[in-house]
């Protein structure tokens, strides 16, 4: 019993404590965090670390259910002086980059964009005003050594929109200035001579990451590394995507210089004309997977075509199970090699992506859907409804499944396939995009009627987005009945009905996004 004139404190609420502040600081966006540590003091000491552990200068966030837009402040070197030791994420905005000139010990992530539109330079500025944007773009690089030399406990750098004069000293300062960098990522950017490509390279033989995207580099570069013998051995993650200069064959260079890969993500440039070029890229990469030059790779994605053999090949020499594949096949009979040599990866297989009308057969589609159990993404090609339901088919046993997108097939006398179908997709309870139809096919893809036993459906309760093709006849009560029973629905792909004023009427009906409508 309490003493008279004492006060007893209350009971302590959960979220008065610190660890379950700081579970519940991990879910909430910058906005609300704001206003947690205006609560109390002892808040303020929980959340404010979450405030500050990443810093976005100068950039928009995107915050709250209704998406806001709030612009961030461009911050000064004091406040950013009393929480250095806080900040672990860096996003260093064009304008006033030399604020951000300090040190910050635990550093982790720097995101550099040295000629956003902060800077507002005018191309029909005249020539003293053109020399002006020059000295602030120079000050602008200057600022960003600064910044990388103060903070050598970086380990993952992202740079967009690198344009000349970004100078050989810029690279140097990345190359022997941060001695534990693991990840860079180079996006929308031109390297401005050979001497910078090299420091570039330099900088690879340590990385274990690198993602080079819609960038420019000089055409030598190629020749440069076989004249240096360079090899990447601790990268495991490659991701290329529209590189100009190098050329496809150049690219693979790079690749084949990667020996311990485990994540390629590859998308080359060509034209119509060269597929002559990309005929021998595939042979050349299929004989670098036959010499079992990726022993490692276990995630695979390839936006290009790529010959049946070729791929085989890859699959049949890597000594890990492979759990992403994405290809682009051609327009030849179905990749009977590539799937006889990915059997052997069923178990492990979480993510396959094909693009190709004719890359798998639809006895392939049903082997697959009943054979990957860990399967959660699979965008396949046409599939015949009379092979998913054949008697000798398996049940899917695909459950975790995410992402469905196929286009199921049915002939004109096989209506009463529909209901047989949806009652197999109604198993799959944790669908979140489900594809029966393709836009542009002229087949006959899934009925989405209720006519047609669209009802069973209502256990995907976590659907959010449908493809219906272009051939669909989706009245009111089929858009009511979508309302009540896939509240998460928000977005369509292809058209609801094919006649176009009825399906703007249900677009608006429906109240969601439609993409190709």
């Amino acid at each position: 019993m309490s003493e008279p004139g004492t006060i007893t404190p209350g009971p302590v609420r959960p979220i008065d404590l610190p660890e379950v502040q700081q579970c519940v600081a991990q879910y909430l966006d910058i906005k609300d965090l704001r206003h947690c540590i205006l609560v109390s003091r002892q808040w303020n000491q929980s959340f404010l670390p979450f405030i500050w552990q990443e810093v976005r200068g100068g950039t928009r966030l995107s915050t709250g259910e209704n998406q806001e837009n709030i612009r961030t402040p461009v911050h000064s070197q004091d406040v950013l002086q009393r929480h250095s030791h806080l900040i672990r994420a860096l996003y260093v905005p064009a304008k006033s980059p030399g604020n951000y000139a300090i040190s910050y010990p635990r550093l982790r992530s720097l995101y550099l964009d040295p000629y956003s539109a902060e800077l507002d330079v005018s191309l029909d500025e005249d020539e003293e005003e053109e020399e002006e944007s020059e000295e602030e773009q120079q000050a602008v690089v200057e600022s960003f050594i600064a910044i990388i030399t103060l903070n050598p406990s970086i380990i993952k750098l992202d740079l967009d929109g690198l344009y000349p004069p970004i100078s050989v000293d810029f690279w140097t300062a990345v190359s022997e200035r941060l001695p534990r960098l693991k990840g860079l990522a180079v996006y929308r950017s031109v390297l401005q001579d050979e001497a910078c490509s090299h420091a570039i390279w330099r900088t690879c033989l340590r990385l274990e990451t690198l993602t080079i995207q819609e960038s420019t580099i000089p055409t030598s570069t190629s020749t440069g590394l076989l004249m240096e013998g360079m090899i990447f051995a601790s990268i495991r993650t490659l991701r290329l995507t529209n590189v100009f200069g190098l050329g496809a064959m150049g690219e693979l260079d790079i690749i084949a210089r990667c020996p311990q890969l485990k994540c390629l993500e590859w998308t080359t440039l060509y034209s119509a004309d060269e597929e002559d070029l990309i005929e021998r890229v595939s042979n050349r990469f299929g004989a670098l997977g036959e010499k079992a030059t990726w022993p490692q790779l276990g995630n695979l994605g390839v936006d290009f075509t790529l010959q049946d053999k070729d791929l085989a090949s890859i699959l049949n020499r890597t000594a890990v199970s492979l759990d992403t594949l994405q290809f682009v096949g051609t327009s030849h009979p179905p990749y009977s090699c590539t799937f006889n040599a990915l059997r052997r990866h069923f178990h492990t297989l979480d993510r396959l992506i094909v693009e190709g009308t004719n890359a798998l057969s639809s006895h392939m589609h049903q082997v697959i859907l009943s054979s990957c159990p860990s399967l959660r993404t699979f965008t396949g090609c046409d599939f015949a409804a009379r092979d998913a339901l054949a008697p000798d088919s398996g049940p899917w046993i695909c459950l975790s499944i995410k992402v469905l997108r196929v286009h199921f097939v049915f002939e004109e006398d096989e209506d009463h396939l529909h209901p047989l179908i949806f009652e197999r997709l109604s198993k799959l309870v944790r669908l979140e995009d489900l594809g029966g139809g393709i836009k542009g096919r002229r087949k006959r893809g899934l009925d989405f009627r209720l006519a047609s036993g669209l009802s069973v459906l209502s256990t995907l309760i976590r659907l959010r987005g449908i493809h219906l093709g272009d051939s669909q006849a989706i009245g009111e009560k089929e858009v009511d009945w979508m309302i009540e029973h896939w509240p998460k629905l928000s977005y369509t792909v292809g058209r609801l009905n094919s006649d176009v004023k009825t399906n703007h009427k249900l677009l608006s009906r429906l109240d969601i996004r439609n993409r190709y409508p």
